[in-house]
């Protein structure tokens, strides 16, 4: 199901509802996707911090909520949960009165931002680098809260797709921030994989990129995302 789009941002929405699941037949499923995606350019890309929820229809108040703060593109434009709501609960009226239910999306913020990734090729030690240049990095680091990130847009290892998903304040501790390589195959399509990756910052000082965490893991249907939620002090990173 499927609402009728509103503007927020410069950009048009809709609510897609799953009320039997998507990939999760006992959970309901929710997402906010791009109203037009069709007509989205190539290089079109918008970040979005946003709550979705279901609401209480007597205090309308958040009776289960998630937020997210995702980047949307031409090839990526929908982003929620499969698991949002339990479909049992919906029927023992947990959610649903009055044959209705309430659900709630707010936009805090809509931003388009560029996050392109940079091939710099083949290193001297045989690995592929890729280079995310975060822009406006205090800016970010200001409006997102612990837990909450940001994502690059996709790159390529051989067939494999990817992209990088970064915490500015923390995944779990506010004083590190976190960055993750996330596997871009969808969970039906992902298939095992042992990849070896090192996550780097580039350090102005020496005008050298510093490894800080060097990593061996296996992407698949269930891991689909792995790296480091205390990669380097916040404190550090903010210094200059």
């Amino acid at each position: 199901m499927s609402s009728s789009a509103v503007t927020a941002g410069g950009s048009k929405w809709v609510l897609d509802f799953y009320p039997r699941g998507y990939v999760m037949p006992e959970h309901a499923s929710l997402y906010l996707n791009v109203a037009n995606p069709e007509a989205l350019t190539s290089d079109w890309s918008c970040h979005v911090t946003f709550t979705l929820s279901v609401l209480n229809p007597a205090t309308k108040e958040p009776v289960e909520k998630a937020t997210f703060s995702k980047l949307f593109n031409k090839e990526v434009h929908s982003w929620g949960k499969n698991n949002f709501i339990s479909i049992r609960g919906m029927q023992s009226g947990a959610y649903c009165v009055n044959d209705t239910i309430m659900i709630g999306a707010e936009i805090s913020s809509v931003k388009e931002v560029a996050h392109d990734i940079e091939d710099w090729g083949i290193m001297p030690d045989g690995r592929h680098r890729f280079v995310w240049k975060v822009q406006n990095y205090k800016s970010t680091f200001a409006r997102l809260k612990t837990g909450q990130k940001i994502s690059s847009a996709s790159f390529s290892t051989g067939d494999l797709p990817w992209f990088l998903d970064l915490y500015p304040n923390g995944y779990k501790n506010a004083n590190y921030i976190a960055v993750y390589l996330h596997s871009g195959q969808s969970s039906k399509e992902a298939k095992s994989a042992r990849v070896p990756f090192a996550l780097s910052i580039f350090d102005n000082h020496a005008q050298q990129f510093v490894t800080c965490a060097n990593l061996c893991q296996t992407f698949d249907k269930v891991a689909r995302c792995w790296g480091k939620h205390m990669l380097k002090k916040k404190a550090d990173i903010m210094v200059g």
